[in-house]
């Protein structure tokens, strides 16, 4: 008999794949964006709050998962449930080993929106286009914790090797923008931490 807890195996899994193809999906609309076939950032918008959304669901669906494993058990994790304790163990074991880390990307991903976008208004949009915030947050909330930090570095070093490559081919001493770095980066900050066995991926 399948169990939500051997769905949950099965899907994290798969969660790699998941994670590219949301990033695939969300910069085939960046593409139809920049073409002009999408007029409104307000799927940008829908987007992040999607990417904010579904960590916390992931979580729910988990804790409800385990407490129907330990619950079904013949042996001592029966006893770690309700009626024989409190909710609060099965409803802590999960943030503690995979939620806390996806709530501290959502906190960093909401101060780099509110800055990106308040510092772009001020410096009259001189630094991203308007729906670049909102992919930069979606990136950086759904790498998690640390893979926001990997997510940047690899962000940083392929803007500097982007500008470098247009160097030395055109000798054009210039700056290339962040704007189709933003989701690639994600892709390849997951890799990174998926052949290294770190986060979700250990």
């Amino acid at each position: 008999m399948t169990t939500p807890i051997d769905i949950f195996i099965v899907t994290r899994g798969h969660f790699l794949i998941f994670l590219i193809a949301v990033f695939a999906v969300v910069f085939a609309f960046q593409l139809l964006f920049g073409f002009k076939k999408i007029k409104s950032i307000k799927v940008f918008k829908i987007f992040y709050c999607a990417s904010a959304a579904f960590p916390f669901l992931y979580y729910v669906y988990l804790t409800y998962a385990q407490y129907v494993e330990w619950k079904g058990e013949n042996g001592v994790a029966k006893y770690l449930v309700p009626p024989y304790t409190g909710a609060g163990y099965v409803v802590k074991y999960h943030f503690i080993g995979f939620y806390m880390y996806y709530l501290i990307s959502l906190m960093i991903s909401l101060i780099f929106l509110f800055a990106a976008i308040k510092l772009n208004e001020k410096f009259g949009e001189r630094f991203f286009e308007k729906e670049e915030p909102y992919l930069g947050a979606l990136a950086i909330n759904l790498t998690g914790t640390p893979g926001f930090v990997v997510y940047l570095a690899v962000l940083l070093v392929g803007q500097l090797l982007s500008t470098l490559t247009i160097w030395i081919i055109a000798r054009k001493n210039e700056r290339v923008p962040f704007y189709y770095l933003w989701l690639p980066a994600g892709v390849f900050a997951i890799l990174i931490m998926y052949m290294s066995h770190l986060f979700y991926f250990n």
